[in-house]
């Protein structure tokens, strides 16, 4: 022992990394919720208990030495809690946003106070927040129409109703008021649900499950077989991200052993619950506190982003209603594939989450995520030339309605995002800052440059909104399949879905 301690510090380290770096780093298993080899045998870790000059010497190696891996594996005893944890938070939303451009206008609680809140904290929602009179929100889906980086448009709602809800009358306002508190919901107090504000990466206990029931009274429809897109499904597999797994397991650590760590890497390989786009957020704490720490999140393209641009098989199998027209399940919609279905965000989510962390206080280099193609590289590519064609399209657009010389009246951003051709503000730059190697999102795959808008430009300077939109559907490509025969389209929808249950 006196001769190891007789090395030089250089070559002690060296003896170090040989025996605590492990091939292929450190796996995380969310059964036992532990750390293993990534074979999954378990970590030696013998050396350290040998004296305390080697506890000292060696403290933090493991940790430091060695990649954690962490992926978004499915879980059937977590099954409901996940499900139900989804649904809650859509239909949470929905309600927000109900007060918010609906209930807030015909209460007549807009006022001064709220339009400098809007002013100082959220800018850029300014032109919107004045457009919400009694009556004229009528005029627009509103839900699909925010096209923003969806986590910053609901920290703008939710802020902004905390803001309305300080009014002196609000409760007298809004106790009458159609858009508000459902009669028979059980509370009388809508800031209720103001104020309940649950952060979509942190793992939920069934105790919160049931505290989110609460909150939402009877518009609590998770187990309505009638209900929209946000119910529960029996027969769906739910999983929670790889991000939301690290998280909690860095919650669960010491300051002293989350300060070891060097590089984590999520593997989200499969759809997950609560909009998992934005769950990278939830680590900005753990970064700023870590400096040296990198973060790496690889998303399957195929099974973790494009299936927001497909409607569920389980849909087409077992329809709501005998009237009830399912959305197609058997490719990747063109039409959806950058902004996904009903608006919810597909491709150009996933990007502008990424771009908004810096904005949140994301340490530069701290962060990147890969898109991975790899089932299919040649139908990435495909995937991302449509995604390309959105961008464009809507930088012609904008350029175009926008312009004074062309209408006399210019277009501001919110009256163009009403349409399809509008996919997301600042998803075009943010797409060729891809395409030119100088963003925190890249591909495994070849996706090519952005393409040229001039043409576009100079063709549609003539056509009206109604013409944008119908020349921009009736240029879409064909729907896209894996075209890999052991793996199509249908398969990976099966993946995700649970054999139906027989009676007993």
């Amino acid at each position: 022992m006196a001769d190891f301690f007789g090395l030089p510090r250089e070559l002690r380290d060296r003896i170090y990394k040989f025996y605590f770096e492990v091939e292929g780093g450190y796996a995380y298993n969310f059964s036992t919720g532990k750390l293993t080899s990534a074979s999954g045998q378990p970590i030696e870790l013998a050396l350290r208990s040998v004296s305390r000059f080697f506890r000292e010497e060696t403290c933090g190696l493991a940790l430091g030495l060695n990649t954690l891996h962490f992926s978004s594996e499915y879980n059937h005893s977590l099954q409901r809690r996940a499900g139900h944890f989804n649904a809650l938070l859509g239909i949470l939303e929905e309600l927000k946003t109900r007060y918010l451009v609906w209930g807030v206008s015909m209460a007549g609680l807009f006022g001064d106070t709220t339009y400098a809140h809007v002013e100082a904290q959220h800018p850029q929602y300014t032109s919107l927040i004045r457009k919400t009179e009694p009556g004229y929100v009528f005029a627009y889906p509103w839900r699909e129409c925010w096209k923003d980086t969806p986590s910053k448009t609901r920290q703008f709602v939710t802020s902004t109703l905390a803001a309305v809800a300080a009014h002196p009358d609000f409760l007298t306002l809004t106790e009458n008021t159609w858009g508000w508190t459902p009669k028979g919901s059980g509370y009388d107090d809508p800031r209720e649900v103001i104020v309940y504000n649950y952060v979509p990466w942190k793992i939920p206990t069934e105790e919160d499950i049931i505290a989110m029931k609460h909150v939402l009274g009877t518009e609590n429809r998770v187990d309505d077989v009638k209900w929209n897109e946000l119910r529960y499904l029996d027969r769906f597999k739910y999983r929670f991200s790889a991000a939301s797994v690290a998280i909690s397991f860095l919650e669960s650590m010491s300051l002293v052993a989350q300060l070891q760590i060097r590089k984590i890497v999520l593997h989200e390989k499969n759809r997950a619950v609560a909009w998992s786009q934005c769950h990278a957020q939830g680590f900005i704490p753990f970064c700023q506190r870590n400096p040296k720490l990198r973060i790496e999140r690889r998303v399957d393209l195929w099974k973790a982003i494009l299936p927001d641009a497909s409607g569920l098989l389980i849909d087409n199998e077992n329809p709501r209603s005998a009237n009830a027209r399912p959305d197609p399940c058997d490719s990747a919609q063109a039409d959806s594939i950058t902004s996904g279905f009903h608006g919810q965000g597909c491709i150009a989510s996933w990007i502008m989450e990424v771009m908004y962390l810096h904005s949140l206080g994301m340490p530069p280099q701290s962060f990147r995520m890969v898109i991975d193609g790899d089932l299919t590289p040649t139908q990435s590519t495909r995937i991302f030339d449509v995604a390309k064609r959105d961008a464009a399209w809507q930088i012609a657009c904008e350029a175009c309605l926008s312009d004074r010389r062309i209408w006399q009246t210019a277009l501001d951003s919110w009256e163009i995002r009403h349409w399809a051709v509008y996919i997301m503000d600042g998803f075009p730059e943010a797409l060729r800052a891809m395409t030119n190697g100088q963003s925190p999102v890249s591909c495994n795959f070849e996706i090519g440059p952005m393409p040229d808008t001039e043409s576009l430009v100079s063709q549609g300077r003539t056509w009206t909104l109604e013409e944008w939109g119908h020349n921009w559907r009736a240029s879409l490509p064909a729907n896209i399949d894996t075209e890999v025969p052991s793996c199509s389209w249908l398969d990976l929808q099966r993946e995700n879905t649970l054999p139906p249950t027989t009676p007993n």
